[in-house]
């Protein structure tokens, strides 16, 4: 499963009329929010799932609920609902043309000059 996937079981992909492949926002605990693409499970015990990094990203635990709201687009008059985010209120994910990658710089300064242990006895 990779980082920007939910599973959800059969029965609840078509209980939210999502397809497989679709975009969704997902809402954790203390509001944390993210989008993920919808992957319909194969066994019909599995209600959700997310990647432990998703997890952590979202603040989840073991047991916790996710909140899945699929992206509609709202206009400004719906938008007026107290606890919705701006996240939620996109017709499709934002996409991303460059990233770009930059080395960190890490080096490590001596503030004393080394003593030669040697020379001194």
């Amino acid at each position: 499963m990779s980082d920007c996937t939910i599973v959800l079981s059969p029965s609840k992909a078509k209980e939210m009329k999502l397809e497989e492949g679709a975009a969704v926002a997902l809402v954790g605990r203390r509001r944390r929010a993210a989008y993920a693409k919808v992957s319909i499970s194969k066994q019909k015990k599995v209600v959700c799932g997310v990647s432990a990094n998703l997890a952590r990203n979202l603040r989840l635990r073991n047991g916790d609920k996710v909140k899945v709201e699929p992206l509609k687009g709202e206009t400004a008059a719906d938008a007026e609902r107290s606890g919705d985010m701006i996240l939620l209120q996109v017709s499709d994910a934002p996409q991303v043309m460059t990233v770009t990658f930059s080395p960190i710089e890490d080096k490590v300064e001596m503030k004393f000059p080394m003593r030669n242990w040697n020379n001194d006895l």
